[in-house]
């Protein structure tokens, strides 16, 4: 979706690898786009985007990637490593994202405030869905969580945070 967002966004007509492995998420949002792009005043959008599968080393892809004007790559440093050696066109836009690792930075008073309000379970819910549906392997998922604020605000914020965090993924 992150790819296909910023080659729409652009104007460009995209062709999207989407991973070998399947996922509700890739589903829900193949299904999404198919039912708005079927619509008659999106037949423009339906016809300059493609979505597909294949391995990563694969003949579709030797054969597709030297065609493109852009290629945007999120994967692993050995993804980076792969498209990298591929050949391409002399003016092509390459923006790579290999591996990284995010950390979060948490206001422990604040965190305290929302875990002890009705808003408790939405924030642990998208919490787990922005960090565990990846299993924490988008950049956007952090590895490593910092807790700001007074001492003893963030020692509080730090053990209620995991604490209520695990009850909610154990009745998941």
């Amino acid at each position: 979706a992150f790819s296909w967002l910023f080659g729409f966004i652009a104007g460009c007509k995209n062709l999207v690898r989407l991973p070998s492995s399947q996922s509700e998420q890739i589903r829900l949002f193949l299904e999404a786009f198919e039912s708005s792009s079927s619509l008659p005043e999106f037949a423009e959008i339906k016809r300059t985007n493609y979505f597909f599968r294949s391995e990563r080393e694969s003949a579709v892809l030797d054969g597709v990637v030297p065609l493109v004007d852009a290629l945007l790559v999120w994967g692993g440093d050995s993804t980076v490593e792969y498209f990298r050696a591929l050949v391409t066109s002399p003016n092509v836009r390459q923006i790579f994202f290999p591996s990284r690792q995010s950390s979060m930075v948490l206001k422990a008073r604040g965190v305290l405030d929302v875990l002890e309000s009705q808003k408790s379970t939405d924030f642990l819910r998208n919490l787990y869905n922005d960090t565990f549906l990846t299993d924490c392997n988008a950049c956007s998922s952090p590895s490593k969580i910092f807790f700001v604020g007074d001492e003893s605000d963030c020692k509080k914020a730090s053990g209620l945070f995991f604490s209520k965090l695990n009850e909610y993924v154990l009745a998941s």
